[in-house]
């Protein structure tokens, strides 16, 4: 739906990832006007078997099943069943299932593309609800009863206004950088190289994390007796690692993970994401409240 030139709202969401398009899904039920403003371009993405999944837990399950996004994704969901944490070069290993917490599963490793798809779908059904994308926040003051904000899409610019702005626009936030706030940034000097792996045998829902001098090596279920591999390793390797040919890549793997899951016999697309906690000093300044990773 296409905002006017300038209008008003109760609430205007910063970011429709995750955590924004949750929370623009939960307030259209109720009588406040809402806006979500988006930069990205919606991703046109097709199902594949080594696709970026995220890992929700069970409180997370629970809170899409509240928003009544979960029946569209449960198809795609891979439940995880139990876990196994060991170290390398060490005999010991902790090992803990969904029944002994009394739950169905401890969480699901769904695709993002799934989550994304299910939120865009809630948001075109949800009543009193503008959704601006692709679109940015290019400036933003407050007076006593509301935030100006000044957005930049497609058919130019607008100015909207607030009641409450949510920021949720990632760890990188602009509505934080615009508001002239300050985070700390604690640099890992680490990479997680994110791809994906079939398996020889069944993973049969188990997910596990190896813990290496290094950094750790997860690998959580996906369908088909494939796997999420997450391998985190020093920066200063991981351009070398990206460049090496997928049997070398499976091989060091293979040899980091040991035999648990039999062999890695295929490897999918890998993508290096550098790792930082950024911890912004306030999570509210004044009609301003700060979500998620922003």
């Amino acid at each position: 739906m296409n905002a006017p030139a300038e209008a008003g709202f109760d609430v205007a969401i910063v970011g429709g990832g995750l955590v924004g398009a949750s929370l623009a899904v939960r307030l259209a039920g109720t009588a406040l006007r809402v806006a979500l403003i988006e930069a990205a371009t919606p991703p046109a993405s097709a199902p594949n078997w080594d696709e970026r999944c995220i890992a929700l837990n069970d409180a997370s399950h629970r809170i899409l099943s509240s928003l009544g996004v979960w029946p569209a994704l449960a198809a795609d969901a891979e439940a995880i069943t139990a876990t196994h944490i060991s170290e390398k070069g060490r005999f010991g290993s902790t090992r803990f299932t969904a029944d002994e917490a009394g739950l169905a599963a401890l969480g699901y490793n769904v695709p993002l593309r799934a989550i994304g798809a299910a939120l865009s779908q809630a948001m075109a059904n949800a009543p009193d609800l503008t959704v601006l994308q692709p679109a940015r926040v290019t400036a933003i003051s407050e007076s006593a009863d509301d935030v100006a904000l000044t957005v930049v899409d497609g058919a130019g610019e607008r100015r909207l206004r607030a009641r409450l702005v949510v920021a949720a626009d990632g760890a990188q936030s602009s509505i934080r950088e615009l508001l002239g706030l300050i985070a700390q940034t604690r640099d890992y000097h680490q990479h997680a190289i994110v791809s994906a792996v079939r398996l020889s045998r069944p993973h049969h829902g188990v997910a596990y994390e190896r813990f290496t001098p290094d950094g750790p090596m997860a690998l959580i279920p996906k369908p088909d007796d494939a796997a999420s591999l997450v391998w985190t390793v020093p920066s200063e390797r991981v351009d070398d690692m990206l460049a090496w040919s997928d049997d070398d890549y499976l091989a060091a793997a293979q040899a980091t993970f040991g035999g648990r899951l039999g062999r890695f016999t295929a490897l999918g697309a890998r993508r290096g994401w550098p790792l930082a906690r950024v911890m912004s000093d306030t999570l509210v300044a004044g009609r301003t409240v700060f979500i998620g990773n922003a």
